[in-house]
């Protein structure tokens, strides 16, 4: 009694996964879903996507996104940089093509969580912010600046350093983060009360990252 679990469906058939998710989560009674960054090299932002996610509004679960299949990994062979460099930049692709597609407009109440601490993207953001300034592309689906829809995700803490843990919290709020741990892979945090009660952030904001957030976005009681 002391788990609760997610669902997977098979994106690569929209159809049958919105079938799988509906029969999960009213059959199973499962409180969310995980899904891979990428469907064959389609990021999560295409529009054919777009019914997986409206039914995830709908049963109002939370969609966990982990990367998948990272881009570029052919030339990040050396050094173990697939996951050095390719799991928070596939998560940065991935936040980036779910930003662009504007999705978070057209289903404000879609709950996405995104792995890593959000790899590049609270780092970056403010340079999308310029291209939606000066690059027509960028503004394609968009109504307002990208930096604008940073806070619509939420993200786990697996920043592997205290310093990055406290500026994503300075920039998107306790509120919007989870403890994570990517157990039991080699590049979790197997410790992770002890990274969250060891960064410099107020209390009520640490009680809120090591339960309170989880609980409100399960639906928990």
């Amino acid at each position: 009694k002391k788990f609760l679990g997610m669902a997977t469906v098979p994106l690569q058939n929209v159809p049958d996964a919105v079938a799988e998710l509906e029969r999960a989560v009213h059959v199973l009674k499962l409180r969310g879903v995980h899904v891979g960054s990428n469907v064959r090299g389609k990021y999560l932002g295409d529009r054919d996507f777009f019914p997986f996610f409206e039914k995830a509004a709908a049963l109002d679960i939370p969609v966990f996104i982990h990367p998948i299949d990272v881009a570029g990994s052919n030339r990040l062979r050396e050094y173990y940089f697939t996951n050095l460099i390719g799991n928070p930049l596939e998560t940065t692709i991935t936040g980036g093509h779910l930003i662009f597609s504007g999705i978070f407009d057209r289903l404000p109440g879609v709950k996405i969580i995104l792995a890593h601490a959000g790899g590049f993207l609270p780092y970056n953001i403010d340079r999308w912010g310029h291209g939606f300034k000066v690059r027509p592309e960028c503004r394609e689906f968009l109504r307002k600046s990208p930096v604008e829809y940073l806070r619509n995700f939420y993200y786990d803490t697996i920043s592997h350093g205290l310093e990055p843990l406290r500026f994503l919290v300075s920039r998107v709020g306790a509120d919007r983060i989870l403890i994570g741990t990517d157990y039991p892979a080699d590049m979790g945090d197997l410790a992770p009360l002890q990274s969250i009660k060891a960064a410099d952030i107020p209390a009520d904001e640490k009680e809120r990252i090591l339960s309170k957030n989880a609980m409100e976005l399960y639906g928990m009681r």
